[in-house]
């Protein structure tokens, strides 16, 4: 039976020495909370921000294409089954619900 485990991409504290679904987890977010550009290591780590200069609705589905994106090529362990966006004020946090692609095979 495979499992459905949800993120929600908002305040981030880095913890050390995590595995399984909380490693994922924690990458997920990571990558969520990281700005193109922004990483001096690896300057295409992240999200593609720019889509919040468009409208709301074209921002949104920009916003998830650039997610999923950046979720499949940097944390590979997980498969992405749905992203939505909520709105606190001026900011935009994702939740996202993913399977362990482990679980998917196995």
């Amino acid at each position: 039976m495979t499992t459905t485990y949800s993120v929600t991409a908002d305040a981030l504290q880095i913890q050390f020495g995590l595995t399984g679904v909380a490693s994922v987890k924690q990458n997920i977010q990571l990558i969520c909370t990281t700005m193109l550009g922004s990483c001096p290591i690896d300057r295409a780590f992240g999200i593609d921000l720019t889509a919040m200069d468009k409208s709301t609705t074209a921002a949104a589905a920009l916003l998830q294409v650039n997610i999923l994106s950046a979720i499949e090529q940097f944390e590979p362990r997980a498969i992405v089954t749905d992203i939505s966006l909520q709105t606190d004020g001026e900011k935009v946090i994702p939740t996202i619900k993913f399977v362990l692609k482990e679980e998917v095979a196995g």
